[in-house]
């Protein structure tokens, strides 16, 4: 196998050596006739006899996850790599419909019995059985949202239709993204390579023109149209099902599912919404400053600075910058990531039928106690993608302390609290190269891309969530048409950077919400902000604990999905239901960068 510090970056790509050779692997077949089996012995052995054999059923549930895991995931994973493998594409549609059929047929009461179990039962099961024990925070959890769950039937329906509904959407808009052509300088591109040239020309008229391009396109290709009905049939059934189970916010099923109350993801929109937004509109405005421009244009809010390296970094370099800071805080998190890279779990290379974006998946299959992960990066020569690696990685890492600590069960987290690991990793990167900077351009070139980073991750995803709330508010009034996304929009993209000439001019980007692929899931997107300002909270706390810190942050990453927000921050004194808590997250991360970007500007005469 090659060696992943030293190997180009068309050569890094994933290993699926003890998964299945392909699509038509036999043993794929196989795998699916088993999993039907075991589902249906499952509910056999273990329906309506819970009281007495939650333990075992426990562990029965855990091996079937994980060959489901084998079944679902490699799938999804070769169609992320080449969206025109339609084998792919047809077996990881035949492994959504079957583990779906199976949930709904064999696994619905198990949830349901949990959740009406008398507490006398529960309590005793706790005492007596030390599976049960080790599980008490799922089955917590799943005890206290007994109270939304609609009878077994119900949920059975519920389960068997999951695969039809969105993720088809989801299929078929990655399929005409993945056919989206923008043509610029006699050059065809697709969507992902486009957007890069937004965010990387030098030329502001470059910038402007293929925004221009793609939103055009975006409408033109049939994107447009397609999200809008794939969001109005996403929102109308959550509305449905939400008024079924008695959730009064629209946003409360996520809430509940991410450990978090209504009131505290409110607070957290609150601040960012007010003090996250002057932020943002004090760094667009010095960024302007540096560009030499009155006002921005939408296609300038990325730009990078006049003096910043224009130099590509290599495959090799972004390996040795990453482990290296990695290095600087914990040896022990840097030799996790070298082993995860060595097994061939990274694939790296930017290539025409990759799905945009990166991201981590970390997954058991059967036969194995710790999590295999799999890291996907569309890998082109920037520090941003430098800092995406460090990103993802930080995912990758979390789950090797929390996997053989929590079991396959317990060891992922709820999203919001998911994003720690990463955001941190992108912090001791951050400051790594920023400490062996002395010049003062190259100072405020870092300083000026984190900002950027920081804004897009905080301020940029809670404009997507109040996208989100606007239109999931307003469908449960009917149906949407594409011109009223365009209008709600272009309202949020206003509330947080300020008016038409104030910061920004919109032009060209009115159609820019329907490639978010997360809206298809709904209210995921807060997440980010959410872990980004818990995460620099905790960094900004870490000096005060020297040398102890890194063990309490290793011990933080080890439980998994087992802590609430508050149990995990109560050893670092901090409190997220205070709410005072997200504002200070943002005056340690934007406002200690902004103070000392300005004073560099300052010197430098911007």
């Amino acid at each position: 196998m090659y060696n992943v510090a030293t190997a180009d970056a068309q050569d890094v790509r994933w290993d699926f050596t003890g998964l299945y050779e392909g699509p038509e692997d036999k043993q794929f077949d196989a795998d699916l006739k088993s999993y039907a089996e075991m589902a249906a012995t499952f509910e056999k052995n273990y329906k309506g006899q819970l009281s007495t054999k939650l333990g075992a059923a426990l562990a029965d549930y855990a091996d079937i996850d994980k060959l489901g895991n084998k079944l679902f995931v490699p799938m999804y994973l070769r169609m992320s790599c080449d969206q025109t493998n339609d084998a792919a594409r047809k077996a990881f549609g035949r492994a959504s419909e079957k583990l779906s059929e199976a949930g709904a047929a064999y696994f619905v009461f198990f949830d349901i019995e949990i959740g009406n179990m008398s507490e006398d039962t529960y309590q005793n099961l706790l005492k007596t059985d030390d599976m049960v024990a080790k599980h008490q925070p799922m089955l917590d959890k799943i005890r206290k949202q007994a109270r939304y769950q609609l009878d077994e039937s119900a949920e059975s329906i519920i389960a068997l239709t999951g695969p039809f509904l969105s993720s088809e959407w989801d299929k078929y808009l990655d399929e005409i993204e993945a056919d989206l052509r923008i043509t610029h300088n006699d050059k065809e591109m697709n969507l992902s390579e486009a957007l890069d040239i937004i965010g990387e020309s030098r030329d502001p008229e470059e910038r402007a023109a293929v925004m221009q391009k793609v939103n055009i396109e975006l409408k033109d290709s049939g994107v447009w149209k397609a999200r809008t009905y794939a969001l109005n049939n996403v929102a109308g059934c959550k509305n449905a099902l939400d008024a079924k189970r008695g959730f009064d916010h629209v946003m409360s099923a996520r809430n509940m599912s991410n450990q978090t109350a209504d009131e505290v993801v409110d607070a957290l929109h609150a601040a960012v919404n007010t003090v996250g937004a002057e932020y943002g509109k004090r760094y667009y405005k010095l960024l302007a400053k540096i560009l030499g421009l009155k006002t921005l244009r939408w296609s300038d809010r990325n730009a990078l600075l006049p003096f910043a390296p224009t130099t590509k970094v290599s495959w090799p370099e972004a390996w040795k910058i990453v482990i290296d800071a990695y290095k600087s805080f914990s040896p022990t998190m840097a030799g996790h990531l070298e082993n995860i890279g060595n097994k061939g779990w990274i694939d790296v290379p930017l290539t025409p039928t990759k799905r945009g974006g990166a991201f981590l998946y970390p997954f058991y299959i059967p036969g194995e106690d710790t999590p295999q992960s799999r890291i996907f990066l569309n890998f082109n020569g920037t520090l941003n993608d430098v800092s995406t690696l460090a990103h993802e990685g930080g995912h990758a890492v979390h789950y090797q302390f929390s996997g053989p600590k929590q079991g396959p069960l317990m060891y992922d987290t709820p999203m919001n609290y998911a994003e720690t690991a990463s955001i941190f990793a992108e912090m001791v990167t951050f400051t790594h190269l920023l400490e062996q900077t002395t010049e003062n351009q190259e100072k405020l070139a870092l300083l000026m891309g984190k900002l950027k980073d920081a804004i897009n991750t905080v301020n940029r995803q809670i404009s997507f969530s109040n996208f989100e709330r606007g239109f999931h508010e307003q469908r449960k009034n009917g149906s949407l048409s594409s011109e009223d996304f365009d209008k709600l929009w272009m309202d949020v993209t206003t509330q947080m950077y300020g008016e038409d000439g104030d910061v920004f001019t919109y032009n060209d980007m009115n159609h820019m919400w329907c490639y978010v692929g997360h809206f298809m899931s709904p209210f995921y997107v807060y997440a980010y902000a959410f872990g980004e300002l818990f995460t620099q909270s905790l960094y900004a706390v870490k000096d005060k604990f020297g040398d102890d810190f890194e063990q309490m942050y290793i011990d933080l990453l080890a439980a998994g999905g087992t802590k609430s927000a508050e149990e995990m921050m109560a050893p670092f004194g901090l409190d997220p239901n205070d709410p005072t808590f997200w504002e200070n997250g943002l005056h340690a991360s934007m406002g200690k960068l902004l103070d000392e970007a300005e004073e560099i500007a300052k010197e430098l005469g911007y």
